[in-house]
């Protein structure tokens, strides 16, 4: 009898690694697929193993070990078109997630039951499983294989072999060179749009900030529409039409940018003259910089990648995932003021994604009462009839702003507690709020409420070389130029939109932000729960 070989639960247990990054190529280096294509595969082979000693028979382990794979890693897709909803049973609260649970419970029983009780030897039915899995598991990795080899892609890799930047070997510091602190507070609002667009008047914490002295530009604007591209410029110091040339602008991931916002020009220069870089988890593989002097997290914990991959199996609930970006939020606003009492001169970059999507914290720092995860959705991914209302996004955005401030007011105060010479702290938004930005039309945006920022900057010795429209692209030329000589010129301050689909193709928007089209598309927008189509 010719061997059949057993190989449907393994290509089974990789497939959700391979599914998932074929989704996110963009976003992540071919190395993340590493350790939980291997974990998956250990558990698989163990209790495949196991069950093939307790039944003495690899062929019905193996079915089993495959319907386990199937409904584990299915059920979050599934639980997501189930509607939400919970009814008591005495005093107990039963809501469809658990019935779902229970369902594939029961299903998994039954249909390993069957399995053991056959009689038949499951040859047949091993090969239509090994080929279902096959075809199952190549067409991601087809996909993956034509990125990888497209010139996009070669680019990426050659570039990112020639950034090594050797051991750390500090330099002569003065006594008296001021610890940097660069805080992104993810999607934070300038306060004219809180108060006219969300109802929120921010008075009291952008006066707070004054009377510690900082300059707070009353127009400041955003470079960029999306996250890495913003730190990718403010890091550098400059616009990325020469990264978008590079690349081209056919080419989506966003690693090209990510590369620069780890090994940027500020960490170089500040490198150079003694400062060590600190930085901490995010909990985004964009502005995780894992290779800093310092890189600070507050558990042992899963990259980006590996939480998407468990991210649809019931192994991970909702509160889980809630808790895990609350301890990730709250951590740099505690572990700040503790570097401040460094004798070393350090550069912080602190970015939180704050008051940024996931909601995740009512107005009190309480956990948010949202029915339900979204991870980092925003915009029209989130605004949508399979996510929350524009109004419950609006109302939620504020929550988390009234407590970030809360909390950025006590970390600022400790900070300048426990520093023995006054610090350079710049609080930023990357960009503005998402709850009226669609990623993939700028015709359905309003462009005002996205491009406009927070922009605070405490500088010792005073703020003259600041000014109202200051974008983040001249943050750290005004900060080199004042204290450590260099003469950088300012550059014009343009602000820049791109579709999520083609990143590093630059619509100039200067002078559409605010314009009577811009306002039109927010007349339309504000009277709809959802982003049209």
């Amino acid at each position: 009898m010719k061997r059949v070989w057993i190989l449907h639960p393994f290509l089974l247990a990789v497939f959700p690694v391979v599914f998932t990054f074929s989704m996110n190529m963009r976003q992540f280096p071919m190395s993340e697929m590493a350790r939980p294509a291997a974990v998956t595969l250990g558990w698989t082979l163990a209790g495949w193993a196991a069950l093939g000693l307790a039944l003495r028979n690899a062929r019905k382990a193996a079915i089993i070990a495959s319907l386990f794979l199937v409904l584990f890693f299915s059920y979050g897709h599934v639980a997501s078109l189930v509607p939400k909803a919970s009814f008591s049973v005495g005093r107990l609260t039963v809501g469809t997630s658990n019935l779902l649970l229970a369902v594939l419970i029961f299903a998994f029983f039954t249909c390993s039951y069957a399995a053991v009780a056959t009689k038949s030897d499951l040859a047949g039915l091993t090969k239509v499983l090994n080929f279902a899995a096959l075809c199952l598991a190549a067409i991601p990795a087809a996909h993956i294989a034509i990125y990888e080899t497209s010139p996009a892609a070669r680019l990426a890799r050659e570039e990112r072999a020639t950034q090594n930047e050797g051991p750390f070997t500090p330099a002569e510091v003065s006594a008296s060179r001021p610890h940097i602190f660069y805080i992104i507070l993810d999607g934070y609002a300038r306060a004219d749009n809180l108060k006219e667009i969300y109802g929120y008047d921010n008075s009291e914490f952008i006066d707070y900030l004054k009377g510690k002295g900082f300059y707070v530009a009353q127009r400041a604007r955003t470079n960029y529409s999306h996250t890495f591209l913003s730190l990718a410029s403010s890091l550098n110091m400059q616009y990325l039409d020469g990264l978008a040339a590079a690349v081209g602008q056919a080419y989506q991931k966003s690693d090209a940018a990510e590369r620069r916002i780890a090994h940027s020009m500020v960490r170089t220069f500040l490198r150079e003259r003694g400062y060590r870089f600190a930085t901490f988890e995010t909990g985004w593989q964009s502005s995780k910089i894992a290779d800093s002097d310092l890189f600070l997290r507050a558990v042992k914990e899963r990259s980006e990648f590996e939480r998407g991959v468990m991210g649809t199996t019931p192994a991970a609930s909702d509160a889980d995932k809630s808790g895990d970006d609350r301890r990730r939020i709250l951590y740099p606003l505690q572990k700040m003021p503790e570097l401040a009492q460094s004798k070393e001169a350090l550069f912080v970059f602190a970015h939180i994604i704050a008051p940024h999507p996931p909601y995740v914290f009512g107005r009190d720092g309480r956990p948010a009462d949202i029915s339900r995860y979204y991870a980092m959705a925003s915009g029209n991914h989130l605004v949508q009839k399979n996510g929350i209302t524009r109004a419950e996004s609006m109302r939620r955005y504020v929550d988390q702003v009234i407590f970030l401030n809360s909390k950025m007011k006590e970390t600022v105060d400790r900070i300048f507690a426990n520093s023995s010479v006054p610090p350079i702290i710049v609080i930023q938004g990357d960009h503005g709020p998402g709850c009226f930005l669609h990623h993939s039309r700028l015709e359905d945006s309003y462009l005002q409420d996205r491009m406009s920022i927070l922009n605070a900057y405490y500088l010792p010795g005073g703020a003259d070389d600041l000014y109202d429209s200051v974008t983040p692209v001249n943050t750290f030329r005004v900060i080199l130029n004042r204290y450590f000589g260099t003469r950088y010129r300012l550059l014009p301050d343009r602000n820049y939109y791109s579709a999520i689909e083609a990143p590093y193709k630059f619509i100039d928007v200067t002078d559409e932000i605010g314009s009577a089209a811009d306002k039109a598309r927010y007349e339309m927008l504000k009277g709809m729960d959802y982003f049209p189509g």
